[in-house]
């Protein structure tokens, strides 16, 4: 993640995996597709994680502030931020007022969020819309941006997918493949174990109630394989972890706590990948597995891509004839090999980098 000596023009302003979550997943996509590509930028980093991004600079803490400061004498063409913190988004906001040319990428519900709970953060964040560019992840996200009139409004999915490398398949197949080859029946999901308004956000609670059903109906020794982007409450992991003891799902189940290079694999080797949110953003996870070939069963609280199999939100019943549904279809090109063999071929453009970032740096500011 060098400069390779030229002078830096794009400033990318965001967390980075672990943990593996939507923005931090989004921006591992576009620092390896810059690499890839020889685009000119510094990375700030937004998390506290050991530095095996390359080249960056420390985005938190006193060094968070000093950061922000320099940004304001660094002659850069846009500054990208990408990250819900409000604080950062005010002040960037008021640099834009300044002349400096301020994207803030909108993932989630977190831009509605604030602006409704009222009080100063909500006004502050509105009201300086005006002065910066909005990247929004969805239609919905770019109506609510709309009413403050931001400079400008662009939809840009968040999805990038991922390069593919064997070597990468193999290291999270040798890890776990004794369990997966025990297994006939892989079905794959992600999450945080954490609370959205009261709820389980991202359905563990329903997914492991659809699992123990459809574990009594097929006749077949199924998984549910979960990458955990991590704990943030503890009250509630345990009580899963209660339910699957319970249930007598310890050998159905099976959490990867560990870090890894890349979440994909996992999609690869499923049947079926599953996102029983109660509520969503771009839900990047989904739009990877899709590109893998994997079918995908996803609540209906948002609106989901062409060719997802919805199910009812919060209801577990509907999230098992889901299940069952899949399962009934038997699909040969399901597997694994030719999932990969058709991956290889596939090519992507991005509008991030086609209208965003090769606009804006044809010139220095």
């Amino acid at each position: 993640m060098e400069n390779k000596n030229k002078k830096a023009k794009i400033a990318i302003i965001g967390p980075y995996p672990p943990p593996y979550g939507g923005i931090s997943v989004h921006i591992q996509r576009v620092l390896s597709y810059l690499d890839y590509k020889e685009y000119n930028y510094d990375f700030y980093l937004e998390n506290r994680i050991k530095n095996n991004t390359g080249f960056c600079y420390k985005f938190y803490g006193f060094k968070k502030i000093v950061s922000l400061f320099g940004l304001l004498f660094k002659r850069y063409v846009l500054i990208h931020h990408h990250s819900p913190d409000w604080k950062t988004r005010v002040i960037l906001s008021m640099y834009g007022i300044l002349g400096k040319n301020i994207y803030l990428h909108i993932h989630g519900a977190s831009l509605k969020d604030i602006i409704q709970n009222g009080g100063i953060k909500s006004f502050l964040t509105w009201k300086l819309l005006k002065f910066v560019n909005v990247i929004a992840d969805n239609e919905s996200i770019a109506q609510l941006a709309r009413k403050y009139s931001p400079k400008s409004v662009v939809i840009i999915d968040a999805f990038l997918p991922p390069l593919y490398k064997e070597s990468t398949y193999k290291e999270i197949i040798v890890k776990y493949g004794e369990v997966l080859q025990n297994k006939n029946y892989i079905i794959s999901m992600v999450g945080w174990f954490c609370y959205y308004k009261g709820e389980d956000l991202y359905g563990f609670n329903i997914a492991l109630e659809a699992l123990h059903r459809f574990k009594k109906e097929i006749d077949e020794n199924v998984l549910l394989l979960v990458s955990i982007n991590g704990i943030r409450s503890e009250e509630l992991h345990q009580k899963i972890k209660n339910y699957i003891v319970k249930n007598n799902l310890d050998n159905n189940v099976l959490f990867i706590y560990e870090e890894m290079p890349e979440i994909w694999p996992i999609y690869t080797t499923s049947k079926v990948f599953i996102r029983p949110t109660c509520t969503d953003g771009s839900a990047l996870s989904v739009k990877e597995a899709m590109w893998f070939e994997t079918p995908v069963v996803a609540s209906d609280c948002v609106p989901r891509p062409e060719g997802v199999i919805l199910f009812k939100n919060r209801s577990s019943d509907e999230l098992f004839g889901k299940l069952m549904q899949v399962y009934k279809t038997n699909n040969r090109l399901n597997d694994v090999e030719h999932k990969i063999s058709k991956i290889k071929n596939k090519k992507f453009k991005c509008k991030l980098f086609d209208e965003i970032y090769r606009l804006n740096s044809k010139g220095d500011r």
